[in-house]
């Protein structure tokens, strides 16, 4: 699994399909070491026959990543935890499930029964949604808690006992809470970048936008968090508990961020909802390459951005690929005014301009702007994400059972597909009349239709 071998299969797989290396223009992994590293990574082992196939940083777990930055802040890091101990615990078994069930109608009323979800750590949505639900589910979560510990089993009751003082803790309350706030503010990115067909120009948009609204947040941290600590003092007061602030040693209370007057709400917006701001934002910009900014400056191809671009905002990516453009930069820049006032001078009467790359490409001729038909095609085949890529990972989790371990490495590729292009399978009949017709069989598969009237003649 080194980044050695793992170049070696990817370039023999190429060479298989006769495609040109020297003609790759970007690639797509995680953040693994054997994939990533500059040195020995597959990332590196293939720049060296593709010096144009610069390596993106998948944005999905690029993301992921940035959001795991909350637990660096200690009160969102022990209430997730604790948050994760309640969810299994409460799942951990049929009685217990069947509990907090009874304890949902009983605390919630007639509404939707949802059950808990854990923080998956693959399934970038549900981590988002977790945290939501398991705060809508709060009431009913510890209504079950309190019956567990009132059990016979000792066990069971005490770590019941020990996880509702747990959740019933001011601290707790507002560590889920800006976790569920700015996982709020994440999740329609997350959902975003794992639709099919997301290309880089839009993975990068939704970016800078998601961005801007944590910054509006960081600049108006006073009136957000105060928003925020009206939810958690409103389910604070549902178990009867006051939000204060943690007993502090006394090397701690000389801090700006730990002052003896401070109220609550003073001390977690500094303490919580600040650090975990600038946590996430600092890291999502550092997680976006300098070389995704590069090639996403090829955006300003796009009819709303054309009129708009200068040679100075776009010479380092012409210079860039100058090796698959094949042209003089003079050739360039006048196909790029053409092209410029083409969409400018285009006709009211006729369909709006596209505002992909894959749409611009359609529209702009290969045969009067060679040039930037080339730097089109490059714009719409950038990696974004390999969410798409990854799905195929519990397709494969699915087929490959216990049952079947000893299958060969065909048949399992062969079942896969099946699973995976359903849409593409042969109907039923077809399969029969095509095994039908494979030539003498030891069973024959026609089977003779026979009226009902003659059925009793044709029993006897």
């Amino acid at each position: 699994m080194s980044g050695v071998n793992l170049a070696r299969v990817i370039t023999a797989v190429l060479n298989d399909l006769r495609l040109d290396r020297a003609a790759m223009v970007a690639q797509c992994y995680d953040g693994a070491a054997c994939m990533a590293s500059e040195r020995v990574g597959v990332a590196a082992q293939m720049r060296c026959d593709s010096p144009l196939a610069h390596y993106f940083h998948c944005a999905v777990h690029a993301l992921n990543l940035a959001t795991s930055q909350l637990t660096k802040v200690d009160i969102i890091r022990n209430a997730l935890g604790s948050l994760e101990t309640v969810v299994t615990f409460l799942t951990g078994g049929a009685k217990r499930e069947e509990l907090l069930r009874t304890a949902q109608k009983e605390a919630l009323g007639d509404g939707e029964k949802r059950k808990l979800l854990k923080l998956c750590q693959t399934r970038f949505v549900e981590r988002h949604v977790a945290v939501e639900r398991f705060w809508e589910e709060l009431p009913a979560v510890c209504l079950a808690l309190e019956l567990m510990a009132e059990w016979q089993d000792r066990r069971t009751s005490s770590q019941a006992a020990n996880l509702l003082t747990a959740v019933t803790q001011g601290e707790f309350l507002v560590g889920v809470a800006v976790a569920r706030k700015l996982s709020g503010v994440l999740r329609p990115l997350s959902t975003a970048l794992q639709e099919r067909g997301m290309d880089l120009v839009r993975c990068l948009s939704l970016v800078d936008s998601t961005v801007t609204v944590l910054q509006d947040m960081r600049t108006n941290s006073d009136t957000e968090f105060e928003n925020l600590m009206v939810d958690a003092t409103a389910m604070a007061a549902k178990f009867k508990i006051e939000i204060k602030k943690p007993r502090l040693p006394s090397r701690a209370a000389h801090r700006s961020t730990a002052a003896a007057d401070q109220t609550p709400e003073a001390y977690y917006r500094a303490n919580t909802f600040v650090p975990a701001l600038d946590a996430v934002i600092s890291n999502i910009r550092d997680r976006f390459g300098v070389h995704q900014r590069t090639a996403f400056l090829l955006s300003r191809l796009l009819p709303k951005n054309v009129s708009d671009s200068t040679w100075e905002q776009l010479e380092p990516v012409f210079r860039q690929y100058a090796s698959l453009i094949g042209t003089c930069t003079e050739q360039l820049w006048s196909e790029l005014r053409v092209l410029a006032a083409m969409w400018s001078n285009r006709p009211k009467t006729e369909p709006e301009v596209p505002l992909t790359a894959i749409g611009t490409l359609n529209e702009c001729s290969q045969c009067t702007f060679p040039a930037i038909h080339r730097l089109l095609r490059v714009l719409a085949v950038l990696p974004a994400t390999t969410a798409e890529a990854e799905r195929l990972f519990s397709k494969v989790t699915r087929t490959l059972t216990a049952l079947r371990s000893t299958m060969t490495e065909d048949r399992l590729e062969a079942l896969v597909l099946l699973q995976v292009h359903r849409d593409r399978l042969p109907s039923t009949g077809q399969v029969v009349d095509r095994f039908a017709a494979c030539g003498s069989r030891r069973l024959d598969c026609r089977l003779p239709l026979i009226s009902p009237a003659a059925a009793p003649a044709a029993r006897r």
